[in-house]
């Protein structure tokens, strides 16, 4: 399937949910389409699929500050996708994930396909 105009953490089915969670200046360079997990007091990234998986990062709320353009808010929670599918951005994994893939200490992500929205982005559906 071409996934057309979609970047890293956009959904591409319609269904799914998400939550806010909180983040910090360290999770601010988590970038929208990486997999992350939550230890209770923030999101931080995960690059391995040994790893506990809560989902793909959506967005962050954003402020202009007027000189530097746009700055993470970081009173706000980010947006964090927990269910459903989505285009996930694994290029910080050691490894490259294959169709059918089950990824996380749970088995919390399926990797459905290769997107072509960019390199090792693909579409997963996260339980």
């Amino acid at each position: 399937m071409v996934f057309e105009g979609l970047d890293a953490g956009d959904e591409t089915r319609r269904h799914g949910d998400y939550v806010a969670l909180p983040h910090d200046e360290d999770s601010d360079g988590v970038a929208p389409g990486q997999v992350v997990t939550y230890n209770g007091t923030k999101i931080t990234e995960v690059t391995s699929s040994s790893s506990d998986i809560f989902g793909v990062l959506y967005t962050y709320q954003v402020f202009e500050d007027g000189t530097s353009g746009q700055t993470i808010d970081q009173s706000k929670d980010a947006t964090v996708k927990v269910s459903g599918t989505v285009i996930a951005d694994f290029s910080n994994w050691g490894t490259t994930p294959s169709a059918g893939d089950v990824l996380g200490n749970s088995g919390e992500v399926l990797v459905l396909e290769e997107s072509d929205s960019g390199a090792d982005h693909y579409e997963v559906l996260l339980r």
